[in-house]
């Protein structure tokens, strides 16, 4: 095996015995046309690769709606502030993006040591890694999309709702990246589609706030690229009593264990 398949090779097994549910590779010229500044050589000159890292979100927690329906001592307000806050904030968020954190940290000095420059890039853009940066101060963009990141590496395609849909898990992922001087082994890009697009639209349907809609340049062929609008700050002011992450739990594609 030729020091690359190797350094591929263990860079993958150590992605999923750290606990990552999904790992892809992607070459730095897949990112061809990242906004200005946004792109992996932005932030290292010489990088050669971008690993993708997702987690999978427990159905249970993405799930929660029925939850305490009957804990009469809880008005439906506070039910609905308790299930958003305490379950899936954390659950299915913080600690998901926190856990991520520490794999893509964990690599980043694996391949340092084999003498490899690798930035671990934090899994959200949220307030509690930036607390002096208002997210509309940045204007809802994130430093580096690990969105595309995923995409691009291999695990899946976006979807109508503008996440990646992948074919194990749906959207119920979330995600980091790793940028790295390593030149490892790409992995394929997706082939056929795994969004069910317009015979769906479940995530558009479901959407309280109507935060998606059609992009008029949608793209033919696979989504490499988001296919739909996502108007930001619809979908951070929903109606109230309307939970986050509406679009995942709609969503039909992947396993979901009851």
């Amino acid at each position: 095996m030729d020091l690359q398949a190797d350094l591929t090779t263990t860079v993958r097994e150590f992605a999923l015995r750290e606990g990552a549910s999904l790992v892809g590779i992607a070459p730095v010229d897949r990112f061809v046309g990242a906004p200005a500044g946004h792109g992996p050589r932005d932030f290292i000159p010489t990088a050669e690769s971008v690993v993708s890292l997702g987690l999978k979100l427990p159905d249970a927690v993405v799930e929660r709606d029925r939850y305490l329906a009957e804990a009469v001592e809880y008005p439906p307000e506070v039910r609905a502030r308790i299930l958003e806050t305490h379950i899936y904030t954390k659950q299915g968020y913080a600690l998901p993006n926190l856990m991520l954190d520490e794999i893509a940290y964990r690599m980043a000095l694996l391949l340092e040591a084999q003498g490899y420059r690798t930035l671990p890039l934090p899994a959200t853009f949220a307030s509690y890694t930036m607390p002096d940066v208002d997210v509309d101060e940045a204007r809802c963009f994130g430093v580096f999309s690990h969105r595309h990141a995923a995409v691009r590496a291999g695990l899946g395609e976006f979807g109508l709702n503008n996440l990646v849909i992948t074919r194990q898990y749906g959207p119920r992922v979330r995600y980091t990246s790793v940028i790295t001087a390593a030149p490892l082994v790409p992995d394929p890009l997706i082939t056929e589609p795994i969004c069910r697009r317009e015979t769906c639209q479940e995530c558009i349907k479901a959407c309280p706030s109507r935060a998606i809609g059609p992009r008029p340049d949608r793209p033919d062929g696979i989504f490499l690229n988001p296919p739909s609008q996502t108007y930001a700050r619809g979908c951070n002011h929903r109606p109230a009593g309307w939970p986050l992450g509406t679009c995942l739990k709609v969503c039909p594609v992947g396993e979901v264990r009851t």
